[in-house]
C-alpha cells in the first residue's frame, strides 16, 4: 500500500510532492524446524511489519 501524504493532506509543498510512504505487512512460515534449518528463533512462523519512505527526484 502506497500513501502520498502531500496529495492526501492537500499541503502545498512543491519540494515534497514526490514523497511516498509504503507500509508492508507479511507473514512467513517454515517447515524446516530441524537444527540445520532453525529459523525464526526456533518457531515455525513470524509476522513482519515495516514502513519506509521514498523521495523520487
Amino acid at each position: 500500500m502506497n500513501w502520498k501524504p502531500v496529495e492526501r493532506l492537500e499541503i502545498d509543498l512543491k519540494h515534497m510532492q514526490e514523497l511516498n510512504i509504503r507500509l508492508n505487512i507479511s507473514y512467513d512460515r517454515t517447515d524446516g524446524i530441524s537444527v540445520a534449518f532453525s529459523s525464526f528463533q526456533g518457531k515455525k512462523d513470524q509476522f513482519l511489519f515495516s514502513l519506509d519512505t521514498a523521495i523520487h527526484f
